[in-house]
């Protein structure tokens, strides 16, 4: 009796050890990191702390879904625990996904089993694509304008402010600087000049002060100007530049880089001075005097500066140049206090590869991905000669070969006249353009089908009749869209964004 009753005392402890080995299992953490799936992402996709059993993402637009198919999780779980795809009968399948190393197809929603010895729990884990950036109105200029309009977004603040003209009394188109406040752009320093205006370039400098350059029509020279609260100065002689002129979408780089540190780059039309007629001009303003026709090492003195955009990517200048006379472009960068070229009268190629385009000047754009591909917004004679139709071309960073993005779009930059490109924060191309209907133009924009890899149909932004627009997407992904739009019987320039 002694014997059966110590057998019946260790069966019992038996089965309360097995109780006690029934651990808790789950995740503690989940996500797609951009170190294990590079050529997708470029950021992080995390939960830090999961609380439920449906674990849901959304990648950015842009993101290829046939991407979805490999994606590599990286995960944490309980001491000891293994991770499996669910088989049909919701238990492991026994394939062990080990973190950060094993490629997982989330094409569509997976069910994945934490599980350690006789104890285990599912997940459902779903990975969407977002859909393309939504544009709204966010507000208009308070007075009625007449040049094209140029914006920057302050490094400081991320303050928007818009450059151009506006008609006094009289109809002398003043230069002024408009800033985002609510629903309107609203005018800061009044008339920075009393004459007439034209050729704009706007920059804020680091410490959140603008500056403004614009030719002044009554001296005939290009000029800049600091805008502090609601007074405007002088940078420099008011005659220390050069006359611009041109027929492109930019004419002037402006680089305000501190109250002693500010560059101008300009198509110059005036005879008779330090650089060619046609040429560029790039001036740089050391806090005392301004200095003209400074070189830049390997460019020929003499092309025609047609188009001159000077724009920031990741906080470093860069100045673009289409040279006519030469039908090529060129990019210059300014870092260790010197401009050198990135590349250097480049011909743009036609679809098949093998001839050299002919540009039209009407629009040029540009921008700069996250791994260093450089896109180039151009019209050219791409396919059918003398119809140049927009195209995107990315530029190789690692030996400047070129693709035409999604195809030619169909819209020739002769008749269409205004153009802009920007890369968002996940490198996905937007041009926005505008649209001519019987004898009006519209604001309309497209971007890249990440699935058909084509152009997707232009959406109007508004049925206000259009005739300039630019683009421009800020460092944490924000876009906007400045276009010139009649409004009654008024012109206003018009703000429109991807802010909810």
């Amino acid at each position: 009796m002694a014997a059966l009753a110590s057998v019946a005392l260790f069966a019992a402890c038996d089965k309360e050890k097995e109780k006690e080995e029934v651990i808790p299992v789950s995740f503690s953490s989940f996500g797609f990191y951009a170190k294990d799936n590079a050529d997708v992402l470029k950021t992080d996709y995390i939960v830090d702390n999961v609380t439920s059993d449906a674990i849901s993402f959304t990648l950015p637009y842009g993101t290829d879904p046939e991407a979805l198919k490999s994606l590599v999780p990286e995960f944490t779980v309980t001491e000891g625990a293994s991770v499996n795809v669910a088989d049909a009968s919701g238990a492991p399948d026994g394939k062990d996904i080990v973190s950060g190393v094993t490629a997982v197809d989330f094409s569509s929603p997976v069910q994945l089993v934490v599980f350690l010895k006789n104890n285990f729990k599912a997940y459902s884990v779903t990975v969407k694509i977002a859909e393309p950036a939504k544009w709204g109105k966010v507000a208009e200029s308070s007075l009625s304008v007449k040049s094209d309009p140029v914006f920057a977004v302050s490094p400081k603040d991320g303050a928007v402010y818009v450059a151009g003209s506006s008609p006094n009394a009289e109809g002398v188109a003043e230069p002024h600087i408009f800033k985002l406040d609510g629903s309107e752009l609203k005018d800061v320093a009044g008339a920075l000049a009393g004459t007439n205006s034209d050729y704009f370039a706007v920059d804020i400098c680091p410490d959140g002060t603008p500056y403004v350059s614009f030719l002044d029509k009554g001296v005939k020279k290009q000029c800049v100007m600091k805008v502090s609260g609601s007074k405007a100065e002088l940078v420099g002689a008011a005659d220390a530049l050069y006359l611009t002129a041109g027929g492109s979408n930019s004419a002037v780089g402006l680089f305000a880089l501190s109250a002693s540190d500010i560059w101008c780059a300009q198509y110059n039309n005036e005879r008779k001075v330090l650089v060619e007629r046609r040429a560029l001009n790039l001036a740089h303003f050391d806090g005392s005097a301004w200095t003209n026709a400074i070189s830049i090492p390997g460019r020929n003195a003499k092309d025609y500066a047609y188009c001159v955009l000077g724009k920031y990517v990741a906080g470093v200048p860069y100045l673009f140049i289409y040279n006519q006379n030469t039908q090529s472009v060129s990019l210059y960068k300014y870092a260790s206090n010197a401009w050198s070229a990135v590349f250097e009268s480049l011909k743009m190629k036609k679809a098949d590869g093998t001839t050299d385009a002919t540009l039209n000047l009407r629009a040029f754009d540009f921008d700069i991905a996250t791994n260093g591909d450089i896109y180039v917004m151009a019209g050219g004679d791409y396919s059918v000669e003398k119809v140049y139709n927009l195209a995107v071309v990315k530029i190789a960073a690692k030996d400047n070969a070129q693709t035409i993005i999604g195809g030619e779009m169909s819209v020739d930059i002769d008749e269409y006249r205004s153009a802009s490109m920007g890369l968002d924060a996940n490198d996905v191309p937007y041009v926005v353009y505008t649209k001519p209907e019987g004898d009006v133009k519209y604001a309309c924009i497209t971007t890249i089908d990440p699935k058909a890899k084509t152009w997707t149909e232009g959406e109007k932004l508004s049925s206000s009749p259009s005739d300039f627009v630019v683009i421009r997407f800020t460092e944490n992904g924000l876009g906007y869209v400045v276009s010139k739009e009649t409004i009654g019987e008024n012109t206003k320039y018009v703000l429109y964004s991807t802010a909810e």
